[in-house]
């Protein structure tokens, strides 16, 4: 598995991988990690996993469990300020 594509609704998302490290991600929302914190807040989705060659391109700067314990912060971090925004 070299790439995975994404979406959700008019929602997309695709990332190359290259021995287990994200190279290169885009979606509707931007690059990088921020295609990736993006990706982990959906809920559902259909994807796709394609095998082959993922272009040139050296892993992202932050590391897959980096990206996914930030992701997993910013999204508690959501939650936490929309249930302070239904209590006001």
């Amino acid at each position: 598995m070299n790439a995975c594509s994404a979406r959700a609704g008019t929602r997309r998302i695709e990332i190359r991988l290259r021995d287990g490290e994200i190279i290169w991600a885009r979606s509707d929302v931007g690059m990088g990690a921020e295609a990736i914190y993006e990706f982990l807040s959906w809920t559902k989705g259909h994807f796709e996993f394609l095998p082959g060659d993922p272009g040139p391109g050296a892993p992202l700067k932050e590391g897959f469990d980096y990206l996914l314990l930030e992701g997993c912060r910013r999204l508690d971090e959501a939650s936490v300020d929309r249930n302070q925004a239904a209590d006001d």
